[in-house]
């Protein structure tokens, strides 16, 4: 898993606004396609759950010598509702 996944979701977790809108942390998963680990573009998804309401972040990494550069093109909040 490239390591900037995990770091969307722990800056996400540190952020009180973020908690509140999602009534506080519950779980998080992540989706983007291990064969375009080999290019130069990753799009993925990143979704962090709460007891009310889950942050939705959607982008891309561009890959930049060994490491991964991740630009969200979207981040919306969702109720469960």
């Amino acid at each position: 898993m490239p390591a900037f996944l995990e770091t969307m979701v722990e800056t996400a977790k540190n952020q009180e606004e973020v908690l509140t809108k999602l009534g506080g942390y519950k779980a998080y998963e992540y989706t983007f396609n291990k064969h375009d680990l080999a290019k130069d573009t990753l799009p993925y998804e990143v979704i962090v759950k709460g007891d009310t309401a889950y942050l939705l972040i959607r982008g891309y990494a561009t890959k930049k010598k060994d490491d991964w550069v991740p630009v969200i093109k979207d981040s919306t909040f969702h109720s469960y509702e």
